[in-house]
């Protein structure tokens, strides 16, 4: 049975605000209603197959867009909240080792931010779509620490 397409905010917002088509084809809607959901004010399609809301966090979207997930330093800055005067300099992303092509650079408010890359299949699959799990994170951000202090000396 077809799904209404007035119900895809709310089940991708049950699937944590990012899903692939194959699910959604699975909940009944029609890739036509996806195409033209995937354009509008509230959603964009991430990447071929991936619908996402537009009140996705822009780092996450970035991270996506990169072939990755939200991690490290940069996870944790999303996730603290806080207010920083420091605008960062880097995207620090998750993916898997079997991923390929990521980009150097990616754009995020006006700014290219270089994109860090953790090679790791265990910790891309360690949180959500959106993230890496805080543990994984707070050790990612660890090892980089570790090695950027390590490049100073």
């Amino acid at each position: 049975m077809t799904r209404s397409p007035i119900h895809l905010d709310a089940d991708i917002r049950a699937l944590g605000g990012i899903a692939s088509a194959a699910e959604l084809l699975d909940l009944g809607y029609t890739r036509d209603a996806l195409r033209l959901w995937g354009d509008g004010r509230r959603s964009r399609r991430l990447r071929r197959g991936w619908y996402a809301l537009r009140d996705l966090p822009e780092e996450v979207t970035a991270a996506w867009d990169a072939g990755g997930v939200l991690a490290c330093v940069s996870l944790l800055a999303l996730a603290s909240r806080a207010p920083t005067t420091r605008v960062p300099d880097e995207l620090h992303i998750c993916m898997p080792r079997s991923a390929s092509r990521i980009p150097r650079i990616v754009p995020l408010r006006g700014r290219e931010l270089r994109v860090v890359a953790h090679w790791s299949t265990a910790d891309y699959g360690s949180g959500t779509r959106r993230g890496v799990d805080a543990r994984t994170a707070v050790r990612q951000a660890r090892h980089c620490r570790r090695r950027a202090s390590s490049a100073d000396d």
